[in-house]
């Protein structure tokens, strides 16, 4: 059996894996991440404890969030998907990951800019003339997730 042609039919069967990856991600997190009542409640408790440290913003919640739930819930996807413990500590990257060693294994912070700015703001026209466009097109944004997938792409998230 001969190894596939390089070129357009190799890149489609990259693209549709990597589509599939996030196929079963997106199945994996419906299942396996809190209902958006246990979610609401979280953010009742947490407002109530930050307010009395004079801290009540939709950042002082996501972070919490973000490593209660997120990190760990993509680092045993990974698990279940087919790599071992270490190899998911290796492929995820999360911001704050000092504090979750046991699920991600660095920043995924880079010295290279993204093409995309944290903002809700922009819309998809706005979005195509920044990464079109001439002038400052890219953004030094971190996302707060990243996967390495071996063999594959690595993937920025952005909550």
């Amino acid at each position: 059996m001969s190894a596939p042609t390089p070129g357009v039919p190799a890149l489609l069967d990259k693209r549709t894996a990597v589509e599939e990856f996030f196929k079963r991600l997106q199945s994996y997190l419906n299942k396996n991440l809190p209902s958006i009542d246990a979610v609401n409640e979280e953010i009742v408790q947490a407002k109530s404890d930050f307010q009395q440290t004079g801290k009540a913003s939709a950042q002082a919640y996501e972070g919490p969030f973000f490593k209660k739930h997120v990190v760990p819930t993509v680092h045993k996807f990974l698990v279940a998907d087919g790599l071992n413990r270490d190899a998911a500590i290796q492929a995820l990257l999360a911001e704050g990951h000092l504090d979750l060693r046991e699920f991600a294994s660095g920043t995924p912070a880079s010295r290279q800019i993204y093409p995309y700015k944290k903002t809700l703001a922009t819309t998809l026209k706005t979005a195509r003339k920044d990464w079109w466009g001439t002038g400052k097109v890219l953004s030094n944004s971190c996302p707060d997730l990243a996967v390495r997938l071996p063999g594959g792409p690595s993937i920025v998230f952005e909550g």
